[in-house]
């Protein structure tokens, strides 16, 4: 029921829930929920410019040496996020003893995140819900009493002392209830977090895995692996490929983590953590090739995430690796900037077929042939004129949809976070047809919709025009005039969100793509094995230098850099760490 009657009558938010509903999904007034996001608006990065805003997700596969040209396993791998300048990781080669360990790291970080040693090659990416929100009440005896299942309880409370440059220090009172820390006071809103339910949680198992030398032993590193929750891409010289899921995940007492619970029932309390052993995981499948891109992974029990990538990116790979039975480190290169746009191919036939197309003028039905043309082979050139038209028709679909419903801003919450709005949009053209989201006039919007777009990109502007990569730098966004100086780009560029070849764009700000593969990296699994990786910018953060920008070039064209295999083989500048004897 979408009736402002029905909508206040379901639920009111910051009050009781009621725990027969349905897990999924929920119907709720708009201006509950609008009140419940205001609450935490200070956690939200796109609202606060100061804020850090990582938008972790990857691409990962493995081709098994029966699928292979060359007979040897290949491993795939490029990591999404903001695309920035610096980038968010560089590239280390490590020497220890003979050791050598070689791959993606952080400033500051002890070892290397996404990469390979001697034996094995390893990646990550990003999946799980591991957070939940409790909705607390306060007893009347104090601040610090809450109401929980037995009764009332005393939070703990702890103060931190934030040094202020010509200031006295700032304190700030940290407040933890039984379901974890408050966010807000009004309501006070508690967030659990499972990586606090293992407080021996530390970075010991990055860098075990970094020396892991067996696959056993890789499996014993993942099992301490508490956060973040990833599915983990592996292969090794011996030909295996494997694939699990790590990481602390709840088993919750009631729904999934999509709504606040209240925090005085028993019913919604954590049950526990998901024991290692039943969380997915795979070793050499019968098909010969492994795949991860934030998709859904399984349906559950147990549940793994609520909030997945919709599935067009996994299914390119997949279908792109089931086809090839003699794959390549080429081939493994070019998936990794592959824009063939599963999205339309899917749903452009059924927005097609519900134009009313008497009532087009002409040059809205050149527009609409040009994408029953392009729609045969939907690849998101830049040069093309189509890829533009869909994009802009998709997102105006959204706001015709939703926006009578939800209200702009709810709509705009929506449109930022881009899984939600794929999943809802996508689902009521293919699964919900005759929803009443569709409010009785799916023609009439899917048509009203298509002529927006077109006024709004007209006919003669192509993809590139408008959806064009840019590498900012975190200051040019606080320090007005220095992004000229900074920044990297605008490039014009292809692809698109739901491409195999990430080029990530806002729906509210369509359509620069500000995000997308911050590092790729391509390994032939032979003895000594045979890398090549490239990242967007270059390994220096000094924009002076000339590492600064110099991999871009490289980056847009899709080209990747040969790695070394041996330590004769590096030039200088070296670095060698020599450790201090202790007296």
């Amino acid at each position: 029921d979408v009736s402002p009657s029905g909508l206040r009558q379901w639920t009111q938010i910051l009050g009781p829930i009621d725990t027969r509903m349905p897990d999924f999904p929920y119907v709720l007034d708009n201006q509950d929920l609008s009140g419940l996001l205001a609450k935490t608006d200070h956690l939200e990065p796109q609202l606060q410019p100061l804020l850090s805003a990582p938008r972790l997700g990857s691409n990962g596969w493995l081709v098994g040496p029966g699928r292979t040209e060359q007979g040897h396993a290949l491993f795939a791998f490029d990591s999404h996020d903001a695309l920035s300048m610096p980038n968010l990781t560089y590239d280390v080669h490590l020497f220890v003893n003979q050791e050598q360990i070689r791959g993606a790291s952080v400033p500051g970080l002890l070892g290397v995140i996404n990469g390979f040693n001697e034996f094995m090659a390893w990646g990550f990416t990003n999946t799980g819900d591991s957070q939940d929100l409790f909705i607390e009440q306060r007893s009347a005896e104090s601040d610090l009493h809450f109401l929980g299942p037995e009764g009332v309880y005393v939070a703990q409370a702890s103060e931190v002392f934030i040094p202020v440059k010509g200031q006295p220090p700032h304190t700030l009172t940290v407040v933890t209830t039984k379901n974890g820390r408050l966010l807000s006071d009004n309501p006070p809103l508690a967030l659990r977090w499972s990586a606090l339910e293992v407080p021996e949680a530390g970075l010991d198992a990055l860098r075990a895995l970094n020396r892991a030398t067996s696959y056993s032993a890789f499996g014993a590193a993942l099992d301490s692996f508490v956060a973040p929750s990833a599915n983990a891409t592996y292969a090794d010289v011996t030909g295996r490929i494997a694939f699990r899921t790590v990481g602390a995940l709840p088993v919750r007492g009631a729904g999934q983590g999509l709504l606040p619970l209240t925090g005085d029932v028993r019913a919604h309390e954590w049950q526990g953590l998901i024991p290692n052993d039943k969380l997915p995981r795979s070793s050499n499948p019968a098909t010969g090739f492994v795949a991860a891109a934030n998709a859904r992974i399984q349906p559950g029990p147990p549940l793994i995430s609520a909030d997945n990538a919709p599935g067009y990116r996994i299914e390119r790979i997949q279908s792109q690796l089931r086809n090839n039975s003699a794959a390549t480190v080429a081939d493994m290169q070019a998936l990794q900037v592959d824009w063939f746009n599963t999205q339309a191919q899917r749903l452009l036939p059924l927005m097609l077929s519900g134009v009313d197309k008497a009532t087009l003028n002409d040059n809205v039905r050149v527009g609409f042939e040009s994408l029953e043309g392009w729609v045969l082979q939907p690849v998101n050139l830049p040069e093309l004129s189509q890829p533009l038209l869909f994009a802009a028709w998709y997102r105006h679909l959204g706001l015709q949809v939703f926006t009578p419903l939800l209200g702009e801003e709810l709509t705009r919450r929506m449109l930022s976070s881009a899984y939600v709005f794929n999943h809802a949009l996508d689902g009521l053209l293919q699964i919900y047809t005759d929803s009443p989201w569709w409010q009785g006039e799916k023609t009439e919007l899917i048509t009203k919709s298509l002529i927006s777009a077109f006024e709004e990109v007209g006919a003669t502007q192509i993809w590139q025009d408008q959806h064009q990569v840019l590498m900012s730098h975190e200051l040019s966004g606080v320090v007005p005039g220095l992004g000229w100086l900074l920044d990297d780009g605008p490039f014009a560029w292809g692809g698109g969100n739901p491409t195999v070849g990430r080029a990530r764009y806002n729906y509210n700000r369509p359509y620069t793509a500000t995000g997308g593969a911050t590092a790729r990296l391509v390994v032939s699994m032979q003895q000594p094995m045979q890398a090549a990786t490239i990242s967007p910018g270059g390994q220096s953060g000094h924009f002076m230098s000339v590492h600064y920008d110099d991999q871009t070039p490289l980056w847009l064209t899709g080209e990747l850099n040969p790695l070394a295999t041996q330590p004769e083989q590096l030039g200088p500048p070296t670095t060698s760490l020599m450790p201090i004897e202790e007296n």
